[in-house]
Order: C-alpha cells, then sequence, then structure tokens
C-alpha cells in the first residue's frame, strides 16, 4: 500500500445501519471512506465506515520528506 484518499462526511442513518450503530433511524452518523491504492495506482482496498460522532475524533498528520 502506497496511498490512501479518505473523506468524512455526515449523513442520515439508514435503518439498518442505524440499528446496528445503536442510534434511532436518521440519526447523524460520520462516513468515512477510504481508498487505498498501491504504487502503481492500483486500488487494494476500499472500505466504508459508519461512526458515531461522539466517538469520532479526527487526527491528520502531514510530513514532508527532506
Amino acid at each position: 500500500m502506497a496511498d490512501a484518499d479518505m473523506s468524512v462526511t455526515a449523513l442520515a442513518a439508514a435503518g439498518d445501519i442505524a440499528a446496528y450503530r445503536e442510534v434511532p433511524p436518521r440519526a447523524p452518523l460520520l462516513v468515512l471512506r477510504r481508498t487505498s491504492q498501491l504504487a502503481d495506482g492500483r486500488v487494494c482496498e476500499a472500505t466504508v465506515f459508519h461512526l458515531r460522532p461522539e466517538r469520532f475524533d479526527l487526527v491528520v498528520r502531514s510530513g514532508l520528506a527532506g
């Protein structure tokens, strides 16, 4: 894995996801989508996470190679 793209958005929870996350239907959830690529650009992983906002902490690290 060489690179990954991530996005975070807020959406109303669909019924099945609301039940799984133990929130009322249409409750706001954060949706994190991540797509990882190999060095040649091919996608090797795509995931979607449905997160309760009160249990989410976004930490971003940006490093610059010398």
